[in-house]
């Protein structure tokens, strides 16, 4: 649905029943409506939910820049009139919370429930960001930074001399012509701007020269290969010991690392319910207890020859028929086929010791380029990447506190997908049974309430 409001044209979407009260989910940056899908699913029986895509994302028109906060909460005003609707529960995460803020404040008339998630009342601008990083990198300190816009690889572009003849290969052709100047000219003007900026901070190529020498600047585009390819999926690489030995760290490996494979191939597959994620889980575990790295192809002989005979107390032919893991390996092995697969199988193995370290033990900053891909390739790249680096924390020495067993604690951490709320998070839980891997999250919605 197109509704043209405040100058621009808004893509949005209705779910639910007519009469439910109305529910309204606001995106982060660099996101569609999209990323409400499994909430929605979830709720669409008791609510009118409304989604949309901010100004500039989406199916949303992108008008000319610059967009202020001011402006991306009107455009929500301004759909709320153009749908007649009066009053709403809202819901904001990131820079949707920032949106959902300024409504409480300049139009608290138009929302009766607010819920703020993963936010703040501002956000630094990126140079600070910038200048954060930079200094972590002078102190050798290294990083993984992923990057959804794809502007971090701007940190790459970091010259000592500061010469024109640095910038000259990235400089914009058609920029010059539009100016009216040469390649060279425009590049003699981004030097003296650069120089010009450095020094009235007190600042010049010497800090460049510092940072370059500190620490070594990669960039990575998994799925892709006009950057240094990943390959994420070369190999299902087995845990170290050390995990092994982490019976809840192990298993949440597992499941996620599967749930993201699901996700990847079209499948959204709850680990408790779905045969599929069981099934294949059961062949991860198997295969990583023994220390036995798995590839796409030995998980699709597996599939169909899984090297055990009982899911639970029922035969595998009861709990999986033949016929159906014949389809399910057929799935798997059209996702492998697949001529743009192919990408996620080739480069550098997903390790966290290479992504923070060259071969000579030097510092390196690693970006994570994912602007290029799709909402479910990212959610995969994202979930396998974390999980890859929870595991390499707890085989860190210190790590002991994190995990209940050892510290005593009924409280840990968790990393994962909420099954109430479909949320990712890193937060405390409790130990109630019903939730994620086994423990609730302590703030859920309400069942049976009709608001938040």
């Amino acid at each position: 649905m197109q509704i043209k409001t405040n100058g621009t044209t808004l893509n949005c979407r209705l779910d639910g029943p007519s009469d439910g009260p109305v529910l309204v989910f606001s995106n982060s940056l660099a996101t569609s409506m999209a990323m409400w899908d499994d909430q929605v699913s979830r709720l669409q029986d008791r609510y009118r939910i409304l989604r949309y895509d901010n100004r500039g994302h989406g199916g949303s028109v992108a008008t000319p820049g610059p967009y202020t906060l001011d402006l991306l909460a009107r455009d929500v005003v301004g759909l709320l009139d153009g749908l007649e609707i009066d009053r709403v529960f809202f819901c904001g995460l990131s820079m949707g919370g920032m949106v959902g803020q300024w409504l409480g404040i300049n139009a608290p008339e138009r929302v009766s429930r607010l819920v703020l998630s993963n936010t703040a009342s501002f956000f630094p601008n990126k140079e600070m960001w910038r200048d954060r990083i930079e200094m972590a990198e002078r102190d050798g300190i290294p990083a993984i930074a992923i990057d959804p816009k794809g502007d971090l690889g701007n940190l790459l572009l970091t010259f000592p001399d500061l010469a024109p003849s640095d910038f000259r290969p990235w400089v914009d052709q058609a920029k010059a012509e539009r100016d009216g100047i040469t390649v060279d000219e425009l590049a003699e003007r981004e030097a003296a701007k650069w120089r010009e900026g450095l020094a009235s901070w007190g600042q010049d190529g010497k800090r460049i020269e510092a940072l370059r020498k500190a620490v070594d600047l990669a960039i990575y585009t998994p799925g892709a290969s006009h950057g240094r390819p990943l390959a994420v999926l070369g190999t299902l690489t087995a845990p170290a010991p050390e995990l092994l030995e982490d019976e809840d760290a192990f298993r949440e490996r597992v499941t996620a690392t599967v749930s993201a494979l699901l996700a990847l191939a079209g499948e959204e597959a709850d680990p408790l319910q779905s045969r599929e994620h069981i099934l294949l889980s059961h062949i991860l575990e198997g295969a990583w207890s023994e220390g036995r790295d798995l590839d796409l192809e030995h998980l699709i002989r597996a599939v169909q020859a899984p090297g055990f005979d009982r899911v639970g107390v029922l035969d595998l032919e009861s709990f999986y028929p033949e016929k159906e893991s014949f389809e399910l390996a057929l799935q798997i092995n059209n996702l492998l086929a697949a001529p743009g697969f192919q990408a996620w199988l080739e480069g550098e193995p997903l390790d966290m010791r290479s992504l923070l370290w060259t071969e000579d033990g030097k510092p390196r900053i690693s970006i994570l380029s994912i602007a290029h891909l799709s909402d479910p390739e990212r959610m995969f790249l994202v979930t396998l990447v974390l999980n890859e680096l929870l595991a390499w924390i707890r085989t860190r020495p210190g790590t002991a506190r994190s995990h209940p067993r050892r510290s005593g604690s009924s409280r840990s951490t968790c990393s994962g997908r909420c099954r109430r709320c479909l949320c990712w998070c890193c937060c405390y839980c409790c130990s109630e049974p019903q939730g994620w891997m086994g423990r609730t999250p302590q703030r859920r919605v309400p069942r049976g309430k009709p608001g938040f």
